[in-house]
C-alpha cells in the first residue's frame, strides 16, 4: 500500500487512503498521541484527542482539526448534561488508548463538514476505528446525533 507524500495536509488527505487531526487531550507530557500511517513513517501527527470523535491533527506545517466518521461520541465542549461530560472524558480515553497503542493508522478523506473540520474515517491496525469505539462501549455506530443525557 503506497501513501502520498504531500507536504499539504488537504492534498494528503485527499490523494491518499486518509489522515486525520486531534486536540484536547494527550499523553502524559505533552507529546503527540499517535501518528499516520506509523510511528516508523511519520507523514501526520495527532497532536490532540478533542472529544470521543474530534482530533486535532499536523501534517507538515498544517494543522486542522478532524471530525473521525462512521461513530458518534458524546460531546466534551458541547456537553448537555454531567453524564454526557462524563462519558465525553471516557470516549476521549478511550480514543486516545486506541490511537497512541496503533501499528499502523490508515486515514479515509470524506470531505469537510458544517464547522468547517475535515471529515475522515480511520482503520487501526486494520480494524475501523467505528468498530473499536463501539466495541469499547464508548460510542455509538453511525453519525446519528444521540441524547447521552437520558
Amino acid at each position: 500500500m503506497s501513501y502520498c507524500r504531500a507536504g499539504a495536509l488537504v492534498l494528503l488527505l485527499s490523494g491518499c487512503e486518509g489522515a486525520g487531526i486531534p486536540s484536547g487531550i494527550g499523553p502524559v507530557g505533552g507529546g503527540p498521541v499517535a501518528f499516520v500511517p506509523s510511528r516508523s513513517d511519520p507523514q501526520c501527527t495527532i497532536t490532540r484527542i478533542i472529544d470521543g470523535d474530534t482530533i486535532a491533527m499536523t501534517c507538515g506545517a498544517l494543522s486542522d482539526t478532524v471530525q473521525l466518521m462512521g461513530f458518534d461520541a458524546p460531546e466534551a465542549e458541547e456537553a448537555q448534561c454531567r453524564k454526557e461530560r462524563r462519558l465525553a472524558r471516557s470516549a476521549a480515553a478511550a480514543l486516545t488508548t486506541i490511537l497512541a497503542n496503533a501499528d499502523v493508522i490508515v486515514p479515509r478523506m470524506y470531505g469537510r463538514d458544517g464547522r468547517d473540520r475535515a471529515q475522515v474515517g480511520m482503520h487501526v491496525n486494520g480494524t475501523a476505528l467505528s468498530e473499536l469505539m463501539t466495541v469499547a462501549r464508548v460510542a455509538v455506530p453511525g453519525s446519528t446525533p444521540v441524547d447521552w443525557c437520558s
